[in-house]
């Protein structure tokens, strides 16, 4: 056949003769020019797959073509390696061609045949090998062979042919599975490792020795051992390996290589090599005599591996992987433990020390320490995310960490949906667990699956939700998880998808090491479900080691009832290390620490439940670590105590307990402590629970004292060392205390079994003890002569609760009336005991008569007989205790034997009666609150939501939930009026009333003291209902204890109104109630209405409330530079303005704090702005006031710290200035303080400036709740710009065709618009600008003046611009070189500006990019104010590229100062007198700004009724300290409103300036008031109001400054008299009274009143001139007849004594007014006359 030149078609058409449907494409673009008819009897009729592609090689050669181009092709059958290699069946493909026209069918015919296989591995080099040496590599350092399966029908497929195929495995921790082609990569690019592998160590010995062949009668397996069934392959180490072949080799069985065939080194397939991880080496400790489990981590891990431990003289590969040094001469383990603990053994023994692991599957995502008690957690569903990552979502969390390995196993599918690209292999890939070719024809033992399964990474907050590192391109494949077994009749969930974690192991808590011995190897044998049982030690997985904890020396138990088999309170009593290296073990713990207590000998000394007659701990009833609860405590033990006050015995988080009645008998309890809140180093602990001491022989006591009944040991952190101990004391009887003693014989003390012990003086069966009092109680003896209760007998009462008595050692006992008339009772001896010697006196002894010689002096009690004992001089324990009773044991004390140290034949008995109950003593509890700086009061402003309080609690009585109903006990914390205590979400898992652990007041204190409450349920017993937030105890045996320190943590909306911290409404009190022993229905519950409140000593952490602070709204920080430090300038000022919310007490502070990285200096430089800040413009109640401070000294008092956020590191100044005096209010306060900006650039700091005032205790009063704004229209503070050392500087130009020209410079008009009618123009003038872009550019003006766009346009283009707008070219800025870029959403020719700020003071410009070189500027219209800006500075501020958080970025920024505006100010009107119809002298002082030339005039108008003389003349103020009066003509003229006074310059010109001048006047003849009026200019009722005018020749008056209004006063009609009496010498010196000039004086008034006054109002006291009146007051004004006129002298007869009901409540002194506000009450009053 001639092949003509040119290109001719290819194609590849399934086979459905041969093959099945080939799910796979090609790298190419298939022709258009497909076969779609050819022979029928293959596939080219069918589309099939084309590659169209030039002719290459010669083309004179007509007899051979090439298709597939210089590279060839490549069938694609998936994404992952699994789904291109290793699918499930061969394909075979026609091969069809054309030679031309190709769009006839016909033209195609079939020339020949194609098969694609796959490489499927084996399990086994036959399918009769049962030696694992035979199997497939599996497992690290275990022998096996590599196999693949080939098909009879691939004998002579390329890359299949006998002993062309070279193996190579390498290291391959691939990340992704998604990448065949970085496989393939790998595999030719490393080279063969001898240290990981043994086998093919190199190319040589690969092609030599492990050359693929097939050994006949199975030649369908490629074995790669050459032929040899002895060589195998070892994997060194666990991990996945990439095996790797060549199946192109040369004559010397070489790899073909060079250039691209270097690729045909190809993957054949991952596996995962299963074994312990190998670094870092892992290492284990524990301490002795303490039951442990540890993990592992490691590759593959599944539930059948078991690990040994041995020797370390041993290894793991000894005695054919059987090592027989873990026996327990070589180690001392033992296993098994608690409950049947062995001894191990040697391998041929019953124990040979094989510990079964577990991993967890979603059969058992969760198990107890003992592999057990497993949770389900099974996959709902998966579904690619990416063609890198697949999402999984569990039923529940999944508990899986980063870098952890997942495999899936049953019940996933494709999904059944049209055109899914889903596969069998697909699914395969996604599970990560593949089926080897032959599972089906294989040994039953050897492996059926391998693995390669894949790295999880977690979804942050998505707890179920996990992704793992395989994923598909689109389209993606769609998979579905079918369960098996659900039954929703029956409640069946059935098993969803199921999965394995194969990276940690765990083994059970059964291991016990009862000797140290260090760095044993810790052994891992794999295991098969195949082959369960097999063991084979291949590998170490680390190493361990056991230590002996230190001794803690001196633990005992003390008992209380002699009585042995009688169950009573007993008492351990410990102290933790002393030595500061073990102590340090306490601090270092991270998580909680717990104290283990295990009963040794529960057959001689076992536990009781709390309770009166609580029966022994069942061996069946246990709680677990993962249900510990304060509820197990309470069922344990009675009470806790501790010497350290402070924080008390830890309150536990829980109690878990677990009995063992096995080989052993055995009990072990622990208490649970919260996170760096357990025991405290060096410290004495008491823990008191119920217990007896087993009734046995009479020799018993030897015994006792040698016994050890208990261990107590300290375990460490529970999460990074759980099982190891820090130290460990053995508990002994302590032998100085109480020695138990055997039962009564026939004749021996007994009380009465019904009344023998009765608590006597109750009310409704109630007895409340108080400081002071005695106890009364009634005695009764046995039946019978043999049981009576005589002299010679001893009865102790133990005063319960043991650790809260101490009382002194001597008491008095007597007989009182009421018993038996007869009984003989002349003596008893009262004395105290200790239960624990030489602590606390908690047992009162009575001895019945004296020995004398023999026992007289109490008679004989039995059958019916008792005796009525009052016991005296007891102390009461301060802390309390609710209802409870007592216990009571009598002894022989050596009745027949004429002795008194027997103590024999001991009897004892509980209380009947009345139950005994103490309230605290006032300043017992501790409770107190977390302050700011310890994390504590995080939104402290009035009206905030969701503030969080912490409050610190210690009970000094222990609450016990004792019955079913909930509502025995509880304590509630009552914050102050006005909060409301938040219910926090209902949470089973986290207890959102818990405090954190790295609450900063806990930092550098161990332990932190920080007890939580929980009852175990959702809402974690916690109730919260408008200002209460209580909690109550689970019942039954819900507990908190006394003397336990508790943080309790708090949400809570604040008040809508302030509260100081000094007011007495901000009171936070805490309430704890119980019936404690009393039933529902026989007495009340005590406690209920005593009431505590929060107390604490000055604390930088705690205190006794939090202040609500008051809100300062209106703020403003602005620079004077914006500049980093460094950048040409230095310090500068900052001005600060604000208005107070709450008054300030004299002597408090306002506090300015700065974002890190400004520098106020040590110490601050604070002072008054300008004065014109200061103006007052009419109403002075709108004027900013200068800071009270101490004004006779030169400098404010200002103070600089450094400080840093609760729980933050980065540090901060705070600059504090003192105030002298009250600091008022809801009024403005300016000042100005230096403060050096950041030299750093990447502080940008615009946020983080803050204003606070604080009284003179330095509590907070009001505060800014957001960072101080830089302007009102924008909330961020002003930010420091970079401002590179160019010289930039703007100044301000005017326009002399746009300004005014006064002595022939040209000035900005700076008349008000509301007195010129018409804007003016700013302009701005900028050098030096920064080069580059600018960012966008704010230019705003000061809060008081605005923009005017309305009629005259913005001018930004030079004059000579043919752009500039018409008519205006003229008032273009001078001196400008290159335009200014167009204002934001400007119109097209950039005449106007549309404002983009959410104000009119604000112009935003473009961005643009600025030269140095140019000069820059623009004017704008502005309408000028009607008074100066007092409340934000008088400057217009510019920046260049403010929007940007970088500091770069933030090109430069500039203050441009603006002149004063012409207005009037500081106007003032005073009086010598108020009373009507008198002359009076009135005061004017007036501040002017524009010179008033000749013939110009200031005029003053004032208000109806006010008369002057026509022939006015101005004379000198009363005020001494008041200027001369300007020389002015004064002219008077009564106008229909009022009276004007014009003042005329006669010569000259009247300079701008301050002037005061006083005019007589004659008051109205009517009394006036002058009420508040906000309505008019000056604020009250009374306004007079002031001009200033010029009159040009031949002209009308022109006015000069704007006018201002001062306030009038109101007029009053006269008292009948005032004066200050004269006083005595002896008078002057007992009031205080000191005329000299400069002191401070106690001055006595005494008035007559023309009208009686009957209605609460004012007095006003003026003083003249000079004298002035204490700013507060109130502590000076006395009315009190006894002390009016000092003690001891009389009071004059001349003068009416103040009435009661009349109260002066405050007095507030302003200059030489002194304000007095009275009350009257009703049917009081002030007399007339």
């Amino acid at each position: 056949i001639e092949l003509p030149n040119g290109n001719m078609h290819m194609a590849l058409a399934q086979n459905s003769a041969v093959g099945p449907h080939m799910p796979f494409d090609t790298p190419v673009t298939p022709t258009s020019t497909n076969p779609t008819d050819c022979h029928h009897t293959h596939g080219c009729p069918q589309t099939g797959y084309g590659i169209s592609t030039a002719i290459t090689g010669a083309y004179e050669e007509q007899d051979y073509k090439e298709f597939g181009g210089p590279s060839g092709f490549q069938f694609i059958m998936g994404n992952t390696n699994h789904e291109a290699r290793n699918f499930y069946q061969a394909y075979n493909m026609d091969t069809c061609f054309c030679n031309e026209d190709c769009q006839t069918q016909s033209n195609w015919f079939k020339v020949g045949t194609m098969r694609l296989s796959p490489t499927r591995l084996v399990s086994s080099a036959t399918a009769q090998s049962n030696l694992p040496a035979q199997w497939t590599i599996e497992f690290t350092k275990q022998t096996g062979i590599i196999g693949i399966y080939r098909s009879y029908d691939d004998e002579y497929t390329m890359g299949l042919q006998e002993e062309g195929m070279l193996i190579k495995i390498v290291e391959d921790q691939l990340e992704l599975d998604t990448a065949p082609e970085r496989s393939d990569l790998k595999c030719w690019k490393s080279g063969y490792d001898p240290q990981l592998i043994q086998g093919p160590s190199d190319e040589g010995s690969a092609s030599f020795n492990y050359a693929g062949t097939s050994v006949a009668p199975e030649t369908n397996r490629i074995i790669f051992n050459a032929g040899f069934v002895a060589r195998t392959i070892t994997v060194n180490k666990a991990g996945r390996i990439a095996v790797c072949y060549c199946g192109r080799v040369d004559d010397s069985g070489l790899c073909i290589g060079g250039g691209d065939l270097s690729m045909n080194w190809r993957l054949l397939a991952h596996i995962s090599i299963k074994g312990p991880k190998l670094l870092p080496q892992q290492y284990w400790s524990f301490s002795t005599m303490v039951n442990f489990r540890f993990s592992y981590v490691g590759y593959g891990l599944s539930p059948y591996d078991t690990v040994r431990i041995i020797d370390f003289s041993g290894n793991c590969e000894d005695d054919n992987y059987n090592p027989n040094r873990a026996a327990y001469p070589f180690t001392f383990i033992k296993v098994g433990c608690p409950l049947n603990c062995q001894e191990v053994t040697l391998t041929d023994g019953d124990q040979p020390g094989d510990l079964t692991t577990r991993v967890r599957t979603s059969g058992c995502s969760t198990f107890d320490r003992n592999n057990v008690n497993c949770v389900r957690n099974d996959i709902e569903e998966v579904h690619v995310v990416s063609d890198t990552e697949t999402e999984l979502l569990f039923q529940d969390a999944h508990g899986f960490q980063d870098g952890d390995e997942i495999s899936l196993g049953e019940n996933y599918h494709c999904k059944a949906i049209p055109d899914n690209p889903c596969t069998l292999e697909s699914v395969g890939s996604l599970k990560g667990v593949y089926e080897f070719q032959d599972i089906d024809n294989k040994d039953y033992q050897a492996p059926s699956t391998y693995m390669t399964p894949h790295l999880v990474r977690t979804v942050p907050d998505e707890p179920r939700r996990l992704r793992i590192n395989i994923g598909w391109p689109a389209p993606v494949p769609e998979f579905e998880v079918v369960p098996v077994g659900v039954d929703p009749l029956r409640n069946i969930a059935g098993e969803w998808g199921q999965w394995t974690h194969h990276t940690m192991g765990w083994t059970k808590q059964e291991i016990v090491g009862e000797k140290a011995k260090a760095n044993m190897k810790v052994c891992w044998s794999y295991g098969r479900p195949e082959s369960p049982g097999v063991v084979k030690y291949v590998e170490e997985a680390g190493l361990l080691t056991i230590t002996d904890p230190a001794v803690m020396e001196g633990a005992t138990v003390s008992i209380t009832s002699l009585k042995l088999g009688q169950a009573a309170p007993m008492i351990i009593q410990f102290r933790t290390a002393t030595s500061e290296q073990i102590g340090l073990k306490y601090d270092r713990a991270e998580d909680s620490i717990r104290l283990k207590i295990i009963f040794t000998h529960p057959d001689l000394l076992d536990i009781h439940k709390t309770g009166l007659l609580a029966p022994e701990l069942p061996y069946d009833e246990y709680v677990d670590y993962e249900d510990a609860s304060q509820q197990a405590c309470g069922m344990l033990f009675l009470e806790f105590w501790s010497e350290d006050m402070e924080r008390g015995f830890p309150l536990p988080k829980g109690c878990h307990f677990r009995s063992y009645d096995g080989t052993e008998k055995r009990r072990e309890l622990e208490i649970v402590f919260e996170p760096k809140s357990g025991l405290r180093k060096n410290t004495l602990y008491q823990i008191v629970f119920n217990a007896h001491i087993k009734d046995v022989l009479e020799d018993v006591t030897y015994n006792l004292l040698q016994d050890t009944f208990m261990q107590l040991i300290p375990m460490d952190d529970v999460t990074n060392r759980p099982y190891e101990a820090i130290e460990r004391g053995d508990v002994i009887l302590d032998p100085y205390g109480r020695i138990p003693k055997p039962d009564s014989v026939d004749l021996s003390p007994e009380f009465s079994q019904t009344e023998g012990f009765k608590i006597l003086g109750g009310y409704n069966n109630l007895l409340e003890l108080q400081s002071g009092d005695t106890l009364a109680f009634q005695m009764m003896g046995g039946h019978g002569q043999g049981t009576m209760i005589q002299a010679g007998c001893r009865v102790r009462i133990f005063l319960w609760p043991l650790t809260q008595w101490q009382t002194t050692s001597s008491c008095t006992a007597n007989c009182i009336e009421g018993g038996e008339i007869s009984f003989l009772c002349d003596y008893i001896r009262c004395e105290a005991e200790a239960v624990v010697p030489g602590m606390t006196l908690n047992i009162i002894k009575l001895t019945l008569g004296e020995l004398n010689p023999t026992w007289v002096g109490f008679g004989q009690l039995y059958n019916n007989k008792k005796v009525r004992i009052r016991v005296g001089a007891i102390t009461m324990p301060a802390g309390g205790f609710f209802a409870n009773r007592l216990a009571a044991e009598v002894t022989d004390a050596g009745i027949t034997a004429g002795r008194d140290d027997l103590d024999q034949y001991p009897n004892y008995v509980h209380s009947i009666g009345d139950l005994i109950w103490k309230a605290p003593t006032e300043g017992q509890t501790i409770a107190k609150v977390v302050s700011v700086a310890g994390g504590g009061n995080t939104r402290p402003y009035r009206m905030e939501h969701d503030n969080t309080l912490y409050a610190r609690l210690i009970l000094t009585a222990t609450l016990l939930a004792r019955d079913d109903t909930g509502e025995d006990c509880s304590f509630t914390i009552t914050l102050p009026e006005g909060y409301t205590c938040k219910q926090p979400p209902t949470d089973a898992e986290v207890n959102h009333w818990a405090a954190p652990v790295d609450l900063p007041a806990f930092d550098n204190v161990y332990p932190h003291g920080r007890g939580t409450p929980d009852d175990g349920t959702p809402n974690h017993g916690w109730v919260a209902s408008g200002r209460l937030c209580t909690f109550t105890p689970q019942h039954p045996y819900g507990v908190i204890y006394a003397g336990s320190s508790m943080v309790v943590k708090i949400v809570a909306d604040n008040p809508d109104f302030s509260l100081p911290r000094s007011s007495s409404s901000n009171l936070w009190t805490f309430n704890a109630s119980s019936r404690g022993l009393c039933g529902l229905d026989h007495c009340f519950k005590q406690g209920e209405d005593r009431v505590y409140n929060f107390l604490s000593s000055p604390d930088l952490v705690y205190q006794s409330n939090n202040v609500v602070l008051g809100r300062i709204q209106k703020s403003v920080i602005q620079p004077s530079n914006f500049h980093l430090r460094g950048v040409r300038d230095k310090a500068q000022a900052l001005r600060v303005f604000f208005q107070t919310e709450q008054e300030v007490p004299g002597g408090g502070e306002v506090r300015v704090r700065a974002p890190p990285g400004f520098n106020f200096g040590f110490p601050c430089d604070a002072s008054d702005l300008e004065d014109s800040y200061y103006a007052t413009s009419g109403n002075p109640e709108t004027a900013t006031l200068r800071l009270p401070v101490d004004r006779n000294v030169a400098t404010f008092e200002c103070a600089t710290r450094t400080a840093s956020e609760p729980g933050r590191d980065m540090l901060y100044q705070e600059i504090s200035v003192r105030l002298r005096d009250i600091l008022l209010g809801g009024r403005y306060f300016g000042f100005k303080v230096h403060v050096d900006n950041p030299e750093d650039a990447s502080v940008y700091a615009a946020d983080g400036w803050r204003i606070y005032t604080a009284d003179s205790d330095g509590y907070l009063v009001d505060g800014t709740p957001q960072t101080v704004p830089f302007i009102d229209s924008d909330g961020n503070s002003w930010g420091v710009y970079s401002s590179n050392d160019t010289g930039f500087k703007v100044h301000l130009g005017v326009e002399p065709q746009i300004g005014l020209v006064v002595g022939g410079k040209a000035v900005l008009d700076m008349r008000p618009y509301a007195m010129s009618g018409e804007a003016v123009y700013v302009t701005l003038v900028m050098h030096n600008v920064p080069v580059g872009n600018s960012g966008l550019i704010r230019v705003v003006l000061p809060d008081t003046y605005t923009w005017d766009f309305s009629t005259h346009p913005l001018l930004f283009r030079k004059s000579a611009d043919p752009k500039s707008p018409s008519g205006y070219a003229s008032n273009a800025p001078s001196g400008i070189t290159d335009p200014f870029p167009p204002c934001v959403a400007a119109d097209s020719q950039a005449t106007t500006c549309s404002f983009t700020a959410p104000d009119d003071q604000t112009i935003i410009f473009s961005s643009a990019y600025f030269s140095t070189v140019e000069v820059y500027g623009f004017a704008a219209p502005i309408r000028i104010p009607s008074s100066n800006p007092a409340k934000v500075s008088n400057a217009i501020f510019l920046e260049m590229g403010y929007t940007s958080s970088l500091v770069d970025l933030r090109r430069a920024a500039a203050s441009i100062p603006l002149p004063n505006v012409r207005v009037l100010k500081n106007a003032d009107v005073d009086y010598t007198t108020s009373i009507i119809g008198k002359e009076t002298g009135l005061q004017f002082t007036i501040q002017t700004v524009t010179p008033i030339p000749k013939n110009g005039y200031i005029q003053i108008r004032g208000p109806l009724g006010m008369n002057f003389s026509d022939d006015c003349y101005l004379m000198p103020a009363t005020d001494p300290a008041a200027p001369p009066p300007p020389d002015l003509l004064c002219e008077h003229r009564l106008q229909p409103a009022g009276p004007r006074i014009r003042l005329f310059v006669k010569d000259g010109v009247l300079e701008g300036g301050f002037y005061q001048f006083l005019i007589l006047a004659e008051n109205p003849k009517q009394p006036v008031r002058n009420y508040n009026n906000g309505a008019t200019p000056c604020g009250t009722d009374i306004c007079w109001l002031f001009n200033t005018f010029r009159v040009p020749p031949n002209a009308g008056p022109q006015e000069l400054d704007y006018e201002t209004s001062a306030q009038g006063y109101s007029v009053n009609r006269q008292m009948l008299e005032a004066r200050i009496p004269p006083l005595t010498s002896v008078q002057t010196y007992a009031t205080g009274r000191d005329d000299r000039p400069t002191q401070q004086n106690n001055v006595i008034f005494a008035f007559q009143l023309s009208t009686e006054v009957t209605q609460s109002g004012i007095f006003v006291f003026r003083a003249p001139y000079g004298f002035e009146f204490l700013q507060q007051c109130t502590p000076g004004i006395d009315t009190n007849e006894a002390t009016l006129y000092g003690l001891g002298n009389r009071f004059p007869d001349e003068f009416t004594v103040w009435p009661t009901g009349v109260v002066i409540q405050s007095c507030r002194g302003a200059g030489r007014d002194a304000t007095l506000n009275f009350t009257v009450a009703q049917g009081a009053k002030l007399a007339a006359s």
